[in-house]
């Protein structure tokens, strides 16, 4: 064959569409590349909309179905009282210190009813504490120091002041929200145990005859004769 009949039928390759395998090729890869990209995007908002589901039930701590029973301003006031008149004895976040902790599930639940109950809480409140200065605060003070305890164990906060009145804290059970404390039995770790004493050291006889003179007490012995 010629090198025109060569060339002419190169061109009517060219012409006739024989670089199309290679667009279909570019075609594919971007297909893939797309379906790739959208995989990842739904993956993405999944996890976006699990996130916001845990931070919505976690940051939203208090139950909408409690009956809210002070404002929000009450429970700002209150945690200054607390930081000034309560955190050195229960901690700075209700935790609790030298004194019981005033938050949590074990606290709820030894204030529910029968055996206590919100009233009994904020009469031990208001007469005993602060510990060393009993019921020297002033009577706004332990209702918004009652408010802030409320709020940090999951009370929502209303337009409604809290009082102190029976008829509001009869609305009030601690048990609504106390969830019982599910705690793990503390697993047995066996083991060989620790090192062997050192038998080295000094006997009871050397140490009753021991000279004075090496004695590091002034008394020169155990019987303080010198």
């Amino acid at each position: 064959m010629s090198t025109s009949a060569v060339c002419a039928r190169r061109g009517a390759l060219r012409s006739s569409g024989c670089s199309a395998p290679s667009t279909r090729h570019g075609s594919s890869g971007e297909l893939i590349r797309l379906s790739v990209l959208g995989r990842i995007a739904l993956v993405l908002g999944a996890l976006l909309a699990v996130a916001a589901g845990t931070s919505s039930c976690t940051a939203g701590h208090a139950d909408p179905d409690l009956p809210a029973v002070f404002t929000a301003d009450q429970a700002r006031q209150g945690r200054r009282v607390y930081k000034t008149a309560c955190a050195s004895c229960h901690g700075s976040e209700l935790e609790g210190a030298a004194a019981p902790a005033l938050a949590g599930p074990a606290f709820l639940q030894a204030w529910q009813p029968p055996a206590r109950s919100a009233q009994d809480l904020y009469h031990v409140m208001r007469v005993t504490m602060p510990k060393l200065a009993m019921g020297s605060l002033k009577p706004d003070d332990y209702t918004a120091l009652f408010a802030f305890l409320l709020q940090r164990n999951g009370w929502p906060a209303g337009p409604r002041r809290f009082d102190g009145s029976v008829t509001m804290l009869s609305q009030i059970r601690l048990d609504a929200v106390a969830e019982p404390a599910a705690l793990a039995p503390t697993e047995f770790i066996a083991g060989k145990g620790g090192p062997p004493l050192d038998p080295a050291g000094p006997s009871l006889s050397e140490l009753a005859g021991a000279a004075s003179a090496n004695w590091p007490y002034h008394t020169g012995n155990y019987s303080g004769t010198r």
